[in-house]
């Protein structure tokens, strides 16, 4: 009889021990798992907000790269004007952030007319005065 307790004891000892093992962790479900993909929250146009603006693609995000290393580079420029803001969108490029003066705007822009896939340019640059 003895025996058949403690055999009895064990099992119910192991059996919540079995249970513990198998229940998942608290906050399961809540942290995405590496195969769920994510998506990126929508960026909005900060001069129209219910203007959704779409991701970058790759192509854009490389165009926007090397305009901004074109500027960088060009020591005639103000340091405003090597570090203006680029979006690029389908080889449309758009060019914001202040400038020194007139001289300059329209210089940053002649340049930027001269990338190879710059298809057309937006130039909304503020004179800094």
């Amino acid at each position: 009889m003895r025996a058949g307790s403690i055999v009895i004891g064990i099992a119910f000892i192991a059996a919540p021990a079995c249970l513990a093992q198998t229940a998942p962790p608290a906050g399961a479900g809540t942290v995405p798992t590496p195969h769920e993909p994510t998506m990126p929250l929508p960026m909005h146009d900060p001069r129209n907000p219910s203007r959704v603006i779409p991701s970058p693609s790759a192509a854009d995000q490389q165009l926007a790269a090397n305009v901004q290393q074109i500027l960088q580079r060009d020591n005639s420029l103000s340091p405003q004007g090597r570090q203006v803001k680029i979006i690029a969108s389908d080889g449309a490029v758009v060019l914001r952030g202040p400038v020194a003066n007139d001289a300059e705007k329209a210089k940053i822009d002649s340049i930027v007319r001269g990338i190879a896939g710059v298809k057309e340019v937006t130039n909304e640059l503020d004179i800094k005065r």
